[in-house]
This record gives structure tokens, sequence and C-alpha cells, in this order.
């Protein structure tokens, strides 16, 4: 009943603006509910639908969607940060759900160029429907950083029309926006855009569910909420990893990345061109500080950035030891390497990541050349 309450309201959401924003907390059905609308418009319908989610999460979904027998395609975000990313096979998509949607909070990259182009395309009308296409937001936390996280993720299916939901009384989106930036310094966020939140926004939490649906079953059976018990753990962090930042930091800082400086191993009486040595040193920091950023993250991402490391560098190694240099088909594997990590999308880590594509494939011309 909780979840087919929330189908309800997001089909008339959708009906209306072609786009909703399933939000609810962690663990109450966002899933279930994405399910059951392309259930409506792929099953019933016969829409063409496409579901754009991490990698970690193809396979759930596709075991989802084919146990439910509901015509699908599935893209990864990942694909989708690609700079070339073909999109021909989705760009007439009738409907398309975005799981993980916060993950497309920074216009900037890559990930989000691409699904506008899947969304303008055919001038933003689907295969079969001959409408607008339909746009379903997953995500638990719509806003990470600032209220134009949640911005940028409805400026998807409003294409940039800032008086989209003028007939809601928000004449202008993006000044509504920064107006609720502004007023966010003072009260909560939600306070603030509550008309919008209102129009096109599901969220429910447990204490609204508890409040809202006393009597609710799953499986025929009550929902117990577990009581919360709280203890104390204590712990000394330094006593039990003692030392293992300095070591660590010491180890990056020992790197040469020698694929990255091919200026500096050039040959006694080759000119250096001093420019691009600097440029190169540069670089290097940067993938140092990124290995940091990694370490900072989780021990299981610096694990990966590492083991992609090796994976590059070994790649790299092979063909010096033969003699040769590596091609373009060579170079574009180890670049996605870099391309499948999880981005961090705020402003500065994808300038990094542009800056860094950038040297690399300078570095690359200059590897075919010498």
């Amino acid at each position: 009943m909780i979840q087919e309450d929330a189908v309800k309201k997001a089909l008339k959401i959708l009906a209306r603006y072609d786009g909703v924003m399933i939000a609810d907390s962690v663990g109450l059905g966002k899933t279930w509910i994405g399910k059951k609308l392309l259930e409506d418009y792929a099953y019933h319908r016969r829409y063409k639908a496409v579901v754009i989610c991490p990698a970690a999460l193809q396979k759930m979904w596709q075991e989802e969607l084919v146990e439910a027998r509901i015509p699908h395609m599935i893209v990864t975000q990942e694909r989708l940060g690609r700079e070339n990313a073909d999109i021909h096979d989705i760009a007439d998509a009738d409907v398309l759900l975005v799981d993980e949607s916060h993950n497309f909070r920074n216009h900037t990259t890559q990930r989000y160029e691409n699904i506008e182009r899947i969304l303008a395309a055919n001038q933003r009308q689907g295969r079969t429907s001959n409408e607008r296409k339909k746009l379903i937001l997953l995500t638990a936390t719509p806003i990470n950083n600032s209220v134009f996280d949640l911005y940028n993720q409805i400026n998807l299916f409003t294409g940039g029309d800032r008086s989209y939901f003028a007939a809601a009384g928000i004449g202008d989106l993006q000044r509504y926006f920064v107006d609720a930036r502004r007023i966010n310094r003072q009260q909560d966020s939600s306070i603030a855009l509550f008309n919008l939140l209102e129009e096109v926004v599901i969220r429910r939490t447990r204490p609204f569910i508890k409040k809202a649906y006393p009597n609710a079953t799953m499986k025929g059976k009550p929902i117990r909420w577990p009581e919360r018990k709280l203890k104390t753990i204590r712990y000394h962090l330094e006593n039990t990893y003692s030392g293992i930042y300095r070591q660590i930091v010491e180890c990056i800082e020992g790197l040469r990345l020698a694929p990255y400086r091919l200026e500096t191993y050039k040959k006694k009486g080759v000119e250096r061109d001093q420019f691009e040595e600097g440029r190169e040193e540069a670089l290097v920091g940067i993938f140092k500080s990124r290995y940091l950023k990694r370490f900072e993250s989780s021990i299981e991402a610096f694990r990966i950035s590492v083991r992609r490391a090796l994976e590059f560098l070994e790649t790299f190694e092979s063909y010096i030891l033969d003699g040769k240099v590596l091609d373009s088909t060579s170079f574009q594997k180890a670049l996605r390497f870099l391309a499948r990590e999880d981005e961090e999308d705020d402003a500065t880590t994808t300038c990094l990541h542009k800056n860094a594509k950038k040297s690399l494939r300078s570095l690359h011309n200059q590897w075919t050349h010498q």
C-alpha cells in the first residue's frame, strides 16, 4: 500500500510534467516503485524503456525487470561518462529511469552532457509514444552539497526551460533556486523549496511512514520497526593504524610515474622542452593528489586505483620492452581504466579529470611521433 500510493502519485506527476523524482529514504522501496512505473509504461503501453544505473546495480535491475517480463535496455552511468559514448540505440527511448540520480547533480560532467543528448534527441520525443520523453529519477540523497544539486537533476526534464513550472507559481526556476540557496542559510532547504518538492518530488521518511501508515503491512504481515539501541565503542585510531598515513604519503611521493614524465627520461644530448617538462611535473602532482583523495575516500577505493594504475603501467612497460610505443587503441584502453573509476562530481575534481585527459592525449601524440 505504501509503495502503491507512491506509484499512483508518480504517474500523475509524470502525466503533468514528464518527470518525477522518487527520493524516499533508504530501504523504503524506491526500486519497487521504479519497477512498477516501468511496468506501466514498458509492459502495458509498450513504450521503449531505458534504465541508467551504476554498473554495480546493473545485474540487480536486469534480474528485477526480467522477472517482471518488462522489456528494457540497461545503460551504465560509466558508459555515459565516456567522452565518445554511443547513444544512437537509446536516443529514441520513450521513458528513462535513472537510478542513483544524484550522480547527475553536476551539469559540467560528461555523463550529464550525454544524458542531455539522449533527452534532447528527436525533439525530446520518444519512438513509440510520439510524446515528450518521460524521466524517472531515483535517489535517497537528492541534495549533497547545495540546492543546485537538485536543480541540475530536475533541469534534465525541463530541458533548460526556466518557466517550466510557471503554472505552479514558479516563474523562473533558476531564480527560484538562487533564492532558495539564500534562504537555506537560515532554515531547512526543504522549506525553501516546498512548492517545487510538492510538484515533482516524492519523499517519505520512516517517521512519516509510521505516522501516515500505522497499519501498514508487507506480504500480509504488519510492518514492525526495530527500536534503535545505542552503544558506545571506544577505539584509538592512531594506536590501531600507527604511522600508516605517513607511510602511504611517503610511498606516493616516491612514485616516479615515468609514462607521464617523458621529457625527464630523454636520452643525453636530446634537447628537453622546458615548458612541457613543467607541465608533466604538474600532471604527476595531480595523479599523486588523486591517489591521496582515493585513500581518503576508502581503503577499497584506494586499492582499486592502485590496481588500475598497475594495469596501465604493465601495459606501458610491455610495449617498451618490445621496442614499441602505445598505439591509439591501447592508449584508449588505458584511459578507460581512469574513466571507470567512481568520479567525484564536484567541479574541482571534474576539472582535474579533464586536464589530466588533455595532458595524457598530448603525451600520446609525443609517443607516436618520437
